[in-house]
């Protein structure tokens, strides 16, 4: 009897929405770093400089 394996569907899924996250952010922090130098996050001021 053969068992129908499917955790590779959670890494594949895990994977996806992981560069999601990272492309929905990135994305943010481009839009905000069009108009300002720096911008917040928790607290914690980031420079521009990467996204200019």
């Amino acid at each position: 009897m053969r068992r129908n394996n499917k955790q590779w569907l959670y890494v594949v899924a895990f994977i996806v929405f992981a560069i999601c996250a990272v492309t929905f952010n990135a994305y943010n922090t481009i839009q905000v770093c069009k108009t300002q130098d720096v911008y917040w996050v928790s607290g914690t001021q980031h420079t521009c400089k990467w996204f200019k």
